[in-house]
């Protein structure tokens, strides 16, 4: 072997380039991106150039990046599948953007980090649910009635929305603690339509007008939170134990609560 200077810088050269091909950083030695193949369940798959750079010629490194609604849009749906099918740790900006369908300065610009862009999902994913709750809330159903509807039906929406499950049980700010005040903040809003329907039993002079309704409703969810914790346990029973838990604690709360 030649102990040549020039040659051993080659060589090393070589080794390092070689090595840093096998890894999965984005950018290999030649500042291309190695795309790993994405499939996910009930979505196409879209052919992504195996080579294509992460930074194009539209989106070059260290100049803001315009991002169009739909590719915010794109990025934003993607996280959302990614998170819920492979947790926050398996997923990468770059599984993101190859998915999506865009460069990696889009992701960035839509979410400078990972965490940031988790934090963008789940917004969308509470976004989401709240206008589909909110069409629950009927004026003309009968107060506790409609407490308990609402209660089953987010039950049965939260069981296919993983990313709010770990939401509600608190299990977010696990994976990104410093991202905890803004997490709790949108866990608060699942209190909303709570608040929207003892507003329907006041309105229905079936619930005190005097009651305090963030707290009152703040305090509901919490117990909806127990029981759903209840539910997840592995007991035959489960599901009539829950249901009989919620009946019972909505029954002690309207007696507290009717005008």
């Amino acid at each position: 072997m030649s102990g040549d200077p020039k040659e051993i810088l080659k060589r090393a050269r070589a080794r390092m380039a070689a090595e840093l091909r096998k890894k999965d950083d984005p950018d290999d030695a030649f500042g291309e991106v190695k795309r790993p193949k994405v499939v996910v369940p009930g979505v196409l798959e879209t052919p992504v150039a195996p080579n294509k750079p992460l930074w194009d010629a539209a989106h070059p490194p260290g100049r803001t990046v315009s991002v169009s609604s739909v590719e915010r849009d794109q990025v934003i749906s993607t996280a959302i599948t990614l998170f819920a099918r492979g947790g926050f740790r398996k997923v990468s900006l770059d599984e993101v953007a190859a998915l999506a369908g865009v460069s990696k300065a889009v992701v960035l610009a839509v979410a400078p980090s990972k965490e940031a862009l988790l934090y963008e999902a789940v917004s969308r994913e509470v976004e989401t649910f709240l206008a589909e709750a909110r069409r629950w809330v009927h004026p003309r159903v009968e107060a506790m009635q409609l407490l308990q509807q609402i209660a089953e039906r987010a039950f049965e929406y939260i069981g296919h929305h993983p990313l709010l499950m770990q939401l509600m049980l608190g299990l977010l700010s696990e994976v990104a603690p410093e991202w905890d005040a803004k997490f709790y903040a949108l866990r608060m809003k699942f209190s909303a339509v709570i608040e929207d329907a003892l507003k329907v039993g006041i309105q229905q002079k079936r619930l005190r007008a005097d009651m305090d309704v963030e707290m009152v409703a703040s305090i509901m969810f919490e117990m909806h939170v127990a029981t759903y914790v209840l539910h997840l346990r592995g007991d035959p029973d489960k599901e009539q134990r829950a249901a009989r838990r919620r009946a019972v604690a909505l029954d002690l709360l309207y007696r507290g609560l009717r005008a």
